[in-house]
Parts: structure tokens; C-alpha cells; sequence
């Protein structure tokens, strides 16, 4: 019997080409989680997903969401992993990577089927702001010629000083052009790891997983009796 789509063997390369063309890929437990249509219902909000993306989220998810919650996310498992996977920088908290477009304009090129290659290009919108990294900023297509054509016929830029200067931005110093933040280890990491779980077993321990509903009856009846004493003096006075 061929085996399920969610447990297709799944490569490093082809997840970061699903993180790079905006999918919200989580991994739990060795399990490929696409988190795309889960975006916009989950209660704690996206963006807390967002910046899981490209990470094994295992302990944050299994901290934070009870055993049926992540029976339900195995709906969205597209694979599996076979080693161990090393976390990558969430899109969210990347920087836009610019994508240098180089167009070879000739002089008896037609101008219609320039503006149709310029709109082919940017009118892709398939992918997610939210995720991706490949950014094509608009307006960085240009053409030289045309540029000094322009400048050399419009009046209006002949009037321009040549001895305008532009205010210079203050350097930064060393210590504030680089992260003061040393890169961790893989070893650092697991020890964060393991004192994150630690510390969740500790709190499960001590009962503060589990709600007393209870204990809530005394502000219940606390606010209601307020409320019926500000009702009786209201229809009274």
C-alpha cells in the first residue's frame, strides 16, 4: 500500500522553497504542519504563527495547547521529516530582499511591449505579504535613455544647483552597527530547550495547568449581589 501524503518524506531544499513562496510551514515533532488556511482562526492571532515559521515549534506547542488541539493539527501535516530539523529565520523577521531585474532596452524597442512585460512581472501576487522574502519593489525598472532624454528637454531641471548637498546621517559606532547579541550554538539551544521543558513539567506539577471553574463562583456571586444592590437603590431613590 503506497503511503498517505502526510507521510511523504519531505527534504529540507523543498521546505524552504514551500517558506519561500509563503506558506506558514511549522514542524511538530518531525511533522511538516501548513499552516496557511489556520491563519486568520487561530485565537491567539497569526502572528504568533508568523514567527514560527521555518522553526520546530514542538515545545511552545505542546506548552501551550492541550493534547485534542494538536490531534487537530495533524490535519494540515503535508510530510514528515527524517532528521533533525535546524531552524531557519522566520519571513516575518527577515528584511525585504531586493531582486535586481536587468531589462536590455533597444532604441526601436516598442513601447507597448515593454509596459506588458513590466506589468507581467509585478502583477504575481501569489505570494503571502505576511511570509515571503522575494520582494520585486516597484518603480526600479528604468531606462537610462529615456531618463536623459527627459532631463535634457524639461526646462524646469536646468535651474537645479549643482552644489546642493544633502545632510550627512551620523556614523554608527561598532557597537551599535552590530548586534551586541552573539550567535548561540546548537548545543546553547538544547539547553534552552531542555530548561523550557523543565520548567513546564514543573508548573504542571504544582496543578496550575488546571483550571478550578469553581473558584469562580465567589466573584460571580460577589458582582451579582453588587449589581442587584445598585438595581433596589436606583428604583428606590
Amino acid at each position: 500500500m503506497a503511503p498517505s501524503k502526510k507521510q511523504t518524506v519531505l527534504c529540507p531544499e523543498e521546505i524552504y522553497r514551500l517558506i519561500d513562496d509563503g506558506h506558514a510551514i511549522v514542524i511538530l515533532d518531525r511533522k511538516v504542519l501548513k499552516l496557511n488556511s489556520w491563519l486568520q482562526y487561530h485565537p491567539g492571532g497569526d502572528k504568533c504563527i508568523l514567527h514560527m515559521v521555518g522553526r520546530d515549534a514542538s515545545d511552545e506547542i505542546v506548552a501551550f495547547h492541550p493534547e485534542d488541539v494538536r490531534t487537530q493539527m495533524l490535519r494540515y501535516q503535508i510530510g514528515v521529516l527524517v532528521n533533525r530539523w535546524e531552524n531557519v529565520l522566520p519571513p516575518i523577521q527577515r528584511g525585504p530582499v531586493e531582486e535586481t531585474i536587468e531589462i536590455d532596452v533597444d532604441d526601436g524597442t516598442d513601447s507597448d511591449t515593454l509596459s506588458s512585460a513590466c506589468s507581467n512581472i509585478f502583477d504575481d501576487d501569489r505570494l503571502s505579504p505576511n511570509l515571503t522574502r522575494r520582494r520585486a519593489r516597484t518603480g526600479s525598472i528604468s531606462s537610462r535613455s529615456s531618463v536623459s532624454d527627459t532631463e535634457s528637454t524639461s526646462p524646469e531641471k536646468t535651474d537645479v544647483k549643482d552644489d546642493t548637498e544633502l545632510p550627512k546621517l551620523p556614523e554608527l559606532t561598532s557597537s551599535e552597527s552590530t548586534d551586541s547579541t552573539p550567535p548561540m550554538d546548537q548545543e546553547k539551544l538544547d539547553e534552552i530547550a531542555v530548561s523550557f521543558r523543565n520548567l513546564i513539567t514543573k508548573l504542571k506539577g504544582q496543578g496550575l495547568y488546571d483550571c478550578n471553574y469553581w473558584a469562580y463562583f465567589s466573584d460571580v456571586a460577589r458582582i451579582t449581589t453588587i449589581f442587584a444592590i445598585m438595581v433596589f437603590f436606583l428604583h428606590k431613590g
